[in-house]
């Protein structure tokens, strides 16, 4: 046995190249899956954090509860602890409003871990009176507190017809009953709202003591159990008899990061882990059994020899076996330590892209664990083991003799070598014998050749998942959603652009501004004007909304100017844009009409003596790139024409790009309420920015993951090219021995390497042009998306590709062509 160590690491030593080649290859395996686990692991914690932080640690939440039952409960063994907070009652907005008649208002302490409260402006309650409430209340959503009112207002709770009192609910079956009254201050405003997970409506959170909180005649109990399952958590239900007078709430946000409870987005996260570890066993598999192969092919006449003087297969296997387990030795550590370098490194670049992405302060940590170290390690070991004995099963049929005589050459016969006429035609002599060359070792680059295209056709998959994905995401690529949109409903705002215009000056950040004026114009499709593709999108019940639009001066101009039209529109006179752009106005645009119209009969209102008829003047057929209603068909016209529409809606678009948007928010929120306008401040941006931040997202994550395979198919590249042009090393001798010059050479070179790169390029584009096919048509069952071919990535890895082998060949041929000619052809005649 020590010989067979003896002559492992001998072995190693001697093929110095080709093992520090494998090494790194092994290394990037062991590195990538280690990275992988890692990674999954560490984004469930940061995902778990971030729901700990927005909806706080409490599993489970007992809605609401008399004093007396709270006080008499007898809490589970599995709940490790619990906190309350008071019910106070529902109070009424000052104005209905479409969604909301009660907001709910809640007594707490600030610091509660199981109550957080996260600041967006002001500060927290410090005294009792003074309170906190949810965005929504504050930015005309459903409210319209600021930060310094004082309020009084009458508290209420709901009972059913049984008698029974409820909170959180806003149901006209039940029966207000007044509480009596709650006097705050508002000094905050919060970014999350903590009953998010159970009671969606908006809510006021009042300073309290623990005293004051423990004498409420009605109480939230927030109990904290620590890591659970699902039997856990059925359980506690049954001890609290949670269908007896006590509804339990339970946060599903927080409880789907743990990992004994069922969760869709672990259960996503790790199965994508698991492909990617099986994806890279079979790369490193791959990878170390070619190198393997090709050591046992180079000292075929040494193994030959000890097998002449008795050494048997099984101590064949178990000298693979030690050299793979020598390797494994320096991998494994080696690996783990580029795993936390990079996962480290890549952390402390994704950390505010998450943070954007997921709207939270928490930041995401490297998280070590036993488990998974073990894990790879045993997955490594078992891969080591694999790709050790596979070249000794290929091998084992070769006799001593044979190996000793070295006649394990592949023989090819003279008819399959021929090369193509037009061939040396074009390329001369040395395009004819790199032909011959890349036919006589067509079967020890197949192992590698199919390694690489899938490296290929992955990288090139990835890049077309990305590309469905932003076209999925649709306007947040088009560049017209506007950051911030003041939305209103006010007829009145027409004609008042100084008005709202002296409002945006007073604000900072604004690069550009838009008045919108719209009014919406029901068509019906009785002559079956629409196209094919427009009556999918956009008729319903043979009508369909078209959007009549008009601007405010500056951006009607540049409008007009776009369109090339240069005289005014009059009242009644309508341009038609008959076409919509749809995910972005290069990728598609939808034609709207087959024959537009030149009339649009019988719009704005349902009253038949009010009904008049536009002109349509003008037909533009493509998308506006100053403005465009996304995925709507809609029409031009003047602000005196749309001064007649039963319901107008004014907003004004803006775009900040390098502003501090939720400054300029607050900002132009404090302005419409001080000038009094009856603007909705919304932060449109949100979506775009969070879109492209989870697009830049997944691109640093798949093609870092497609790269490191990359890296390990071309370790395996590398290892056959060297491996071959050494082998070659007495065919170099004998074409420089009739006269082949080094500039022939590195023809014959280039060309080679040109027939290896294309073999590659022509299976690998073609499968990779397929699997974004069916991509495609999975994805287009649920998503109406075109088939997008990512061109620019097709072609920077084809040109990759060609460059990449080309220096390996010729990094490779020329050591290979170094020496002197009579020395190797004797070499070469002595074995």
């Amino acid at each position: 046995m020590k010989i067979i160590g003896s002559l492992a690491l001998r072995s190693l030593k001697k093929n110095r190249t080709s093992t520090v080649v494998t090494l790194v290859g092994i290394v990037l395996s062991f590195s990538l899956m280690f990275s992988v686990l890692l990674f999954a692991n560490s984004f469930i914690r940061f995902f778990g954090d971030t729901m700990k932080a927005q909806y706080g640690k409490a599993e489970l939440v007992i809605d609401y509860i008399d004093k007396a039952s709270a006080d008499s409960l007898k809490m589970p063994e599995q709940v490790i602890d619990y906190s309350r907070v008071a019910w106070l009652g529902s109070a009424k907005f000052a104005e209905n409003n479409h969604y909301y008649h009660y907001f709910n208002v809640v007594g707490m302490t600030v610091g509660d871990e199981t109550f957080p409260l996260l600041l967006k402006e002001g500060r927290l309650p410090e005294k009792p009176g003074e309170a906190v409430i949810t965005e929504s209340m504050s930015a005309g959503q459903y409210g319209d507190m600021q930060i310094g009112d004082e309020i009084t207002s009458p508290l209420y709770s709901l009972q059913d017809k049984a008698g029974r009192t409820h909170f959180g609910v806003d149901d006209s079956d039940m029966t207000y009953v007044e509480l009596g009254s709650v006097d705050f201050t508002v000094v905050g405003v919060l970014e999350n709202n903590p009953l998010a997970f159970y009671a969606s409506r908006p809510g006021c959170f009042v300073y309290m003591t623990k005293a004051e909180i423990a004498k409420s005649p009605w109480q939230q109990l927030r109990l904290v159990t620590g890591p659970i399952d699902q039997a856990g958590i059925d359980a506690i239900a049954d001890e609290l008899d949670a269908g007896s007078g006590r509804p339990l709430s339970v946060n599903h946000n927080l409880l789907q990061s743990y990992p004994r409870f069922p969760s869709g987005p672990k259960l996503l996260i790790y199965a994508f882990a698991t492909v990617l570890l099986i994806i890279v066993g079979l790369a490193g598999i791959g990878l170390i059994q070619n190198a393997f192969l090709i050591s046992f092919t180079k000292r075929a006449r040494e193994l030959s020899l000890l097998s002449s003087i008795g050494m048997t297969t099984r101590q064949r296997t178990t000298l693979s076996l030690y050299e793979g387990l020598l390797l494994f030795v320096l991998a494994l550590p080696l690996g783990f330590g580029l795993a936390v370098l990079a996962m480290s490194i890549l952390m402390v670049v994704l950390n505010p892209i998450l943070q954007r992405t997921m709207n939270t302060g928490v930041e995401i940590s490297l998280l070590i664990d036993w488990q998974s170290l073990v894990l790879i390690a045993v997955s490594g070991l078992i891969m080591i083991f694999v790709a050790s004995i596979l070249p000794v099963f290929k091998s084992r049929h070769l006799s001593p003799v044979a190996g000793i005589r070295k006649q394990t050459d592949i023989r090819i016969p003279a008819k399959n070598l021929s090369a193509p006429g037009w061939l040396r035609r074009i390329g001369g002599m040395e395009s004819e014998v790199a032909w011959k060359n890349m036919k006589r070792n067509k079967r020890p680059f197949r192992a590698t050749l199919v390694a690489l295209v899938f490296s290929l056709v992955l990288y090139l998959s990835l890049a077309s998942i990305i590309a469905y994905a932003e076209s999925a995401s649709g306007f947040a690529s088009t560049g017209l959603q506007p950051d911030i949109l003041l939305a209103s409903a006010d007829e009145t705002l027409i004609g008042k652009e100084k008005e709202i215009f002296a409002l945006l000056d007073t604000a900072s950040g604004i690069e550009k501004r838009q008045i919108v004026y719209s009014a919406s114009i029901n068509q019906a499709d009785s002559d079956g004007v629409l196209t094919h593709q427009a009556k999918e999108l956009f008729l319903s019940e043979d009508t369909f909304i078209s959007k009549l639009t008009s601007f405010d001066d500056v951006t009607m101009q540049q409008v007009m100017t776009e369109i090339g039209r240069t005289e005014p529109l009059k009242k009644g006179e309508v341009i038609l844009i008959n076409s919509a752009a749809r995910y972005d106005e290069t990728i598609q645009a939808v034609k709207i009409y087959e024959k537009a119209p030149t009339v649009l009969n019988n719009v704005f209102t349902y009253d038949e003596a009010k009904r008049t008829d536009l002109s349509v003047v003008e037909v533009i057929d493509r998308p506006l790139k100053t403005y465009n209603v996304w995925m709507a068909p809609f029409v031009i016209a003047s602000k005196e024409t749309l001064a007649e529409a039963d319901q107008l809606y004014t907003s004004v678009n803006l775009y900040a790009k390098d502003a501090d948007y939720q400054s300029l928010i607050f900002e132009l929120r404090s302005e419409v309420r001080e000038r009094q306008f009856d603007f909705e401040v919304n932060d449109t941006g949100r979506f775009d920015r969070q879109t492209r931040d989870t697009m830049l997202l997944a691109r640093i994550i798949l093609f870092g993951f497609a790269t490191v395979i990359a890296l390990i198919g071309l370790s395996n590249l590398y290892n056959s090219l060297i491996a071959s042009l050494q082998y070659r090393k007495g065919e170099f001798a004998m074409l420089r021995a009739v006269g082949m010059s080094d500039k022939a050479t590195n023809k014959m070179i280039r060309i080679e390497s040109l027939f290896y790169g294309m073999k590659l390029i022509l299976f690998g584009i073609p499968i990779a042009v397929l699997v974004s096919f069916l991509i495609h048509r999975y994805l287009n069952q649920n998503i109406n998306i075109p088939f997008i071919v990512p061109v620019l990535h097709y072609a920077i890895a084809s040109v990759a590709v060609l460059i990449i082998v080309y220096l390996m060949m010729w990094s490779g041929s020329t050591r290979a062509r170094q020496g002197v000619i009579a020395d190797e052809l004797k070499h070469q005649m002595e074995a």
